[in-house]
């Protein structure tokens, strides 16, 4: 696209194509087109730093952000300002890359639960991330083998699968998704829908997993 006639990188199917191939080809585009939402899309989709060329409205626009962040988390850089203060946008670039806090508001910057250590270490899906999804229910309560501790007895049913958990009632919700995640899949992250219907997201995981069985 970069060596396209004008007319070319003016028209709207072929940068679309362009960018689906390439996303850095958005910084050659007609400017309309840097405002155009699925173009922009497409070329974070698939190079996350081409965020750097997007119109400004749409540098705001937090899905477009998350999905480019996805791909490459040092595009947080190129994010808006209001969304490099937001907690579960920087989760997102810092699980792609732990080294992307550093373009996060200074304020996030020493967040505990946006270090990299701790983001690496949660298992729960974002919203629109590819995962597994677990509908959680509580089979009963049962005490370990030396009566000390009540255990939290869970079904989780995904698709295609179902299984028991066992979990400590002093489990966290983050305990939870760690002991869901199978390694063998190519996500390492899991949705789970707990009663109520209520869906979690990673910012969730200290969250005591017993409030949701009371």
């Amino acid at each position: 696209l970069e060596f396209a006639a004008e007319v070319l990188q003016d028209d709207r199917e072929v940068v679309l194509a362009a960018v689906r191939q390439n996303g850095w080809a958005l910084a050659y585009a007609a400017e309309k087109l840097q405002r155009d939402r699925e173009i922009v899309f497409e070329a974070v989709r698939q190079h996350g730093e081409a965020l750097r060329y997007a119109a400004e409205e749409l540098r705001k626009d937090r899905e477009v952000v998350i999905e480019a962040l996805r791909q490459n988390g040092d595009a947080l850089r190129h994010a808006a300002e209001e969304l490099r203060r937001d907690r579960e946008v920087v989760l997102e670039a810092v699980r792609q890359n732990g080294e992307a806090l550093f373009y996060a508001a200074e304020e996030l910057q020493s967040d505990p639960e946006l270090q990299p250590s701790i983001v690496f270490s949660n298992a729960i899906a974002g919203r629109g991330a590819h995962a597994r999804v677990f509908t959680i229910r509580e089979l009963s309560q049962a005490e370990d083998s030396h009566h000390q501790n009540r255990q939290l007895v869970l079904s989780a049913l995904g698709l295609g699968s179902g299984r028991i958990v066992y979990m400590p009632r002093d489990a966290t919700l983050g305990d939870l998704a760690c002991t869901l995640v199978d390694r063998h899949e190519d996500s390492n992250l899991v949705f789970m829908v707990m009663p109520g219907d209520l869906i979690p997201g990673p910012l969730d995981a200290p969250k005591p997993l017993a409030e949701f069985f009371l």
